[in-house]
Parts: C-alpha cells; structure tokens; sequence
C-alpha cells in the first residue's frame, strides 16, 4: 500500500500538458469491441482504471498493444470470446463496464458478468439501464451480483427511449448496444457530456449513423459491418480543473496545455467568481497570480454543459481559501461529500448540513495531518489540501487517485510542489 508525503507551502510554477480523459477513453475501448477490425486511440492516459480494462478486454481475447511512451494503443477485439466473459473477475472493478456489457450484449446477443464497480461516492443502481435495455427488447435474467442479459435480435421493441436522467453511462451503455442494431432508434433526454460525445463520434466513424451529437436527443441507425478507426482522446476535464485549481489555491503561475475550452466554461465561469485570475490560450489555460478569493453564495454542479460533479471536491479545497461562506450542493450521490470530514480534520471551516449540503468558511488556514482517500476526486482533493496546509501532510489511499490521475506525484513536482510517493 502506497502513501503520498507532502509538504505544504510551495507556490506551482511552470508549464504542464492535460493528459486524455479517463471517462472517455473506457467507453472509447468498449466501442472496439463492436467491430473485428482493428482500432487505434491516441493520447491514452497511464492510469489504473485503463490498466484494469485492458486486462479484461485481453482476458476475453483481444489483442491489445499500448505504448506508454507515445499514448498510442491499438486493440483488435476479432477473437475475444463472450464464454469467457463470465470467467473475467476484473470486470467488477469499474463502473465503466456497464458500457462495455452493452457492446458485448450488442455484439453478441448475451453477455454474462460481474456487476461493474466504481467509487464509493453513494448509491449507484443499474436500474436506468437495465430500464432502457429493456425498451428495447432485451431480457435481463440477473442483475444482482451478476449481470445476464440476452437479445434475441428479432428487432427492436421499441424505437424510442425516454431516459429517466441524463445518465452519462447510461446513453453510453443503451448507444453502444444500439449501435450494433441495423434499426433506427431515438434516445430522449440522454447525457450531452464530453466523454459521451466523444463515445459518439467513435461510433459515426466505424459506421454508424448518428445525428444530435451534444444534444440531448440522439438519433442512432447501427450497422453489422464496423470498421475500425484512429481517433485521438480528448483532454481530461476533471484533470484540467483539478490543476488549475492546484495554482490557484497556492498562489502560483500555471500554463496547462491541451486544453478543450467548450468543455470548460461553466468551470471557468466559477473561477472568475471566486476571483480566479486566469486567461485562456489557444488550446492552453494560465493560472497566474493576484488572486482575489471570495465566497459565492453556492456551488451546484449540473449536467453538462454545466459545472462537472467530478470537479466539486477540488472545489471544495478552493472555498477553504475564499473570504466567506459558500453552500455545497451534490445532487448525485449521498457519499460525495465524505471527503469534507478530512478537510474539518486539517482546521477547515465546514458545516455538513446532511448528505448532500454543506457549508464551507473561509479563509481558512489549514494544518497538515494524516487523511485518507475516500474516492478518486475526493483524494484527489485531500492532495491539494496538503498543498497548502501547514507542516506535513499524509494521504492515504492513493489507489483511488491512480485510477484517473497520471503520474499525480510527478506532475506536481514538476510544477515545484513538495510530494513524494512512498512505497510501503
């Protein structure tokens, strides 16, 4: 078990490129398994969420080459084998699998698996695409602790599909299955998101017909002869902001590279709220100094294109340093505010009012302590906050923050931050 060590105090500085977004590239894998041919992705990022889905896609049989150095990865999934699917135990660790049982269900006509996993940020029930699956004819035998579904490929029940919410891997999971489907179908209220997007626009070029891409009407007429394709993974949103969030908190200057601006703007407009001081490149974003931090009467993230959930608890650390109150609100899930009782250890000012409000004060000066990971964003939170506090900080868990950070420690030591990885 590995432990990050840091030292608070030190200003970031420098320049640093945005790596490819973890939330697409899963999804981004799961369409290769649609078509025998095979598929190149660029700009793949070395964390351990991909790492696990390659090996299950390799378990399966497909043949897979990454080269970390470039970030280029090909994969040809012609002979992966739905038997042994059920044999893959790996499966079970990411939420993201759900995508990929709708490409093998799509592919296939039947998958058997594990039930994915994911973070431990709350209550996360498959019930909106099972519902959608179902729509459309598909016949769910288990969906406990394991997953069995089976299409009969008689054609689909139903044309259209009015999601219950704007699920991201839910429009992934029902357009992937679609995708196989030589039918016209229509998906309402689905998910607008970049890594959705990005699922789509993969899909439109191995062949399927796809119209209302970033909207939240989605049209989508499959094929049986996919092609494979070259496509590049789109910068990490949540990577971006949590960096720039990095400067902002210890007074630095920062240029983050690679940098999709549209993806960014209700963040952005955050920023410049909390008096932020930054400006934007072509394709780049600096962090620079005097920052003039105040409190906003609330923080609400939303579905895109407004503020990512998955930014909230960066953003939390931020409100620890602005003059004032700001009210949190996650709608989502009832366990994404677990990280603020760390922050409260460290001296923060926070009210937790229940589940899904809380009050964080500021300007708040923070002490170092020892402090545990509770999901991927919320360590990634705690890291900021040893940032900037006080003496010596000890974050624990750091599995978590592997799983969509690449090479978190080194980065920041690039940027002049005092952190260490320590092997235990």
């Amino acid at each position: 078990m590995s432990y990050f060590r840091i030292k608070g105090g030190n200003k970031l500085n420098g320049t640093m490129r945005i790596s490819g977004e973890k939330n697409s590239v899963l999804p981004m894998l799961a369409c290769a398994v649609l078509t025998t041919k095979t598929c190149t992705l660029r700009d793949v990022p070395e964390i351990s969420d991909v790492e696990k889905f390659i090996e299950a896609l390799r378990f399966m049989g497909a043949e897979i080459d990454w080269n970390k150095e470039s970030k280029i990865l090909t994969i040809n999934c012609e002979k992966i084998d739905p038997k042994r699917v059920t044999d893959c135990m790996a499966l079970g660790s990411t939420r993201a699998n759900i995508v990929l049982a709708g490409a093998l269900l799509g592919r296939f006509g039947e998958v058997k698996m594990v039930m994915p996993g994911g973070d431990a940020i709350g209550h996360r029930p498959l019930d909106m695409h099972l519902e959608g699956l179902e729509t459309f004819g598909v016949e769910v035998i288990e969906a406990a602790e394991w997953l069995h579904l089976k299409y009969d490929r008689s054609g689909l029940k139903e044309k259209r599909m009015i999601l219950s919410e704007a699920s991201v891997t839910g429009t992934e999971t029902l357009a992937v299955f679609l995708a196989a489907q030589t039918e016209a179908s229509e998906l309402c209220f689905a998910a607008a998101d970049p890594q959705v997007q990005a699922t789509l626009h993969m899909l439109k070029e191995m062949g399927v017909a796809v119209d209302g891409i970033g909207t939240s009407t989605i049209q989508i007429k499959g094929s049986k002869n996919l092609v494979g394709v070259d496509q590049t993974v789109s910068p990490d949103v949540t990577v971006t902001g949590t960096y720039a969030i990095a400067a902002a908190i210890t007074g630095g200057d920062v240029t983050l590279t690679n940098v999709h601006h549209p993806h960014l703007y209700s963040f952005y407009g955050t920023l410049q709220r909390l008096g932020v001081n930054f400006e934007l490149g072509e394709n780049s974003l600096r962090v620079f100094p005097p920052h003039n931090l105040i409190a906003i009467r609330v923080i609400k993230p939303n579905i895109f294109p407004g503020l990512c959930p998955d930014l909230q608890s960066p953003l939390s650390v931020l409100l620890t340093q602005c003059g004032g109150t700001t009210q949190l609100f996650e709608w989502m899930y009832e366990g994404r505010l677990g990280h603020l009782w760390e922050l409260k250890k460290m001296g923060a000012q926070i009210k937790i009012l229940n589940l899904h409000q809380a009050e964080i004060t500021g300007k708040t000066n923070l002490k170092g302590g020892t402090v545990q990971s509770w999901d991927l964003r919320a360590g990634a939170a705690m890291v900021l906050a040893g940032l900037i506090a006080e003496g010596e900080t000890i974050v624990q868990d750091i599995y978590w923050i592997d799983r969509g950070y690449e090479h978190f420690a080194a980065n920041l030591q690039a940027l002049g931050a005092k952190i260490e990885r320590v092997m235990v």
